[in-house]
């Protein structure tokens, strides 16, 4: 069975005994720029700090990024280019930008 250890939204799962998968996610409800959110913010700057979160997650266990999901609960246009836009900044400014994005 894989060893787990879990610190906040991080996962570090151990396959065999000479490795670790660190899993990291972070969500953003009730942020953004629909007409019910509690704070206001264009959807690119949702975008960019989900992605800092997730990433900075990932670099302070000492792991090395190889892919990041986004799971995108808005319409495609304009709201989900917008958010993908601020995400593919986050992994530019952090020398990933050809980061596998899955959506």
């Amino acid at each position: 069975m894989n060893k787990i250890v879990k610190y906040r939204d991080l996962d570090l799962v151990a396959p065999d005994k000479n490795h670790y998968l660190a899993i990291a996610c972070d969500s953003c409800g009730g942020i953004g720029s629909k007409p019910t959110d509690a704070v206001h913010v264009p959807a690119q700057v949702v975008g960019r700090l989900t992605a800092r979160v997730v990433l900075m997650e990932i670099l302070s266990a000492g792991a090395i990024p190889i892919a990041l999901t986004a799971a995108i609960c808005s319409e495609p246009t304009p709201t989900g280019e917008a958010l993908l836009e601020g995400i593919r900044k986050t992994l530019s400014e952090a020398a990933c930008p050809d980061l596998p994005l899955t959506i």
